[in-house]
């Protein structure tokens, strides 16, 4: 049995937000000049766009979003409730300046 592939998960700390990126790539990038940059900038918001779109016309991905949807559905339940429990018992606590 293979390993499972790691993958970076991105996050949105300053710190390792762009650690992700390939060293290579952010180096070109620096050295790129403004009117470069932004033509790069337009290129990967279309490759955003084109992507997007084949999402969404694949049905395929639709049909297993929607079964993925449905299975996760009691447990998203359950997890409403306890944020919703958590909150309601903070505000409980809050009121009586506790």
């Amino acid at each position: 049995m293979s390993k499972p592939l790691k993958i970076k998960k991105i996050t949105k700390t300053a710190k390792d937000r762009f650690s992700a990126l390939e060293e290579d790539f952010k180096a070109e990038v620096e050295a790129m000049d403004k009117p470069t940059i932004d033509r790069k900038i337009a290129d990967w918001a279309k490759l955003i766009e084109a992507t997007t779109e084949s999402m969404k016309a694949d049905d395929d991905l639709s049909d297993k979003r929607e079964t993925a949807r449905l299975a996760c559905a009691p447990y998203y339940q359950d997890i409403k409730m306890a944020r919703l429990r958590i909150a309601f018992a903070i505000r409980i606590l809050g009121d009586r300046g506790q």
